[in-house]
């Protein structure tokens, strides 16, 4: 699809017909959403996926859309519907998953779980250490997060996420559950290792695929 003439119609018919081939685009790319998203602990805990201008250029081209008279903002528009658009999908699927495939309270706090960073490890060790909820340590401690040697309390299931993702961020963000084992888990357990690493699959399955 070539937008031929794009220069001779406003703003908005422009970005009316760049838009209307984001379906193509993630459907041509599904990991564009996940390329580049942030997992330093210096990154906000909130989702974030940053496509560069001339990435997505390079996009559009590939799909024979001309953009010579396509301006920054524009790219910017289209950069942040593709983030918003991967987002919610996600928030949908996690929402699907723990209604039909694991029924979970987690549920209700989808919204807050699908925009961490480390999203995944939030939901697989909550399944091995409390089965999704259904027997925390704690108030609202649903990873048998001890600082200290004390389990933390939290006063929303919300906040216990985000706790729990910034102590991933902090100490095993370049860990495999493998290695994690002995280390976050103590003894060592292999059977937390098979829960996780199904948890994972799961995940890649009902929810989001991870890139290979």
């Amino acid at each position: 699809m070539k937008l031929e003439a794009i220069h001779r119609t406003s703003l908005g018919q422009r970005l009316l017909l760049v838009m209307i081939g984001l379906p193509v685009l993630a459907l041509t790319f599904p990991n564009i959403a996940a390329a580049q998203r942030q997992t330093s602990l210096q990154t906000n805990t909130t989702f974030e996926i940053k496509i560069e201008k001339d990435s997505l250029i390079e996009i559009i081209n590939s799909l024979s859309v001309d953009t010579t008279e396509i301006q920054a903002d524009e790219l910017e528009l289209i950069a942040s519907k593709i983030q918003a658009d991967a987002l919610q999908a996600r928030k949908d699927a996690l929402h699907k998953y723990f209604t039909e495939v694991r029924p979970s309270k987690f549920v209700n706090s989808v919204d807050t779980l699908a925009a961490l960073p480390h999203w995944r490890q939030v939901t697989a060790i909550a399944f091995v250490e409390s089965t999704l909820g259904k027997r925390c340590f704690a108030e609202n401690n649903c990873w048998g997060i001890s600082p200290g040697g004390k389990l933390a309390k939290y006063k929303t299931l919300e906040e216990g996420m985000k706790a729990h993702n910034d102590l991933i961020a902090r100490r095993y963000s370049e860990k495999t559950y493998q290695q994690m084992n002995c280390v976050y888990v103590q003894p060592c357990n292999p059977r937390w290792v098979k829960g996780t690493l199904q948890i994972e699959a799961e995940l890649d399955k009902h929810v989001e695929a991870r890139l290979q």
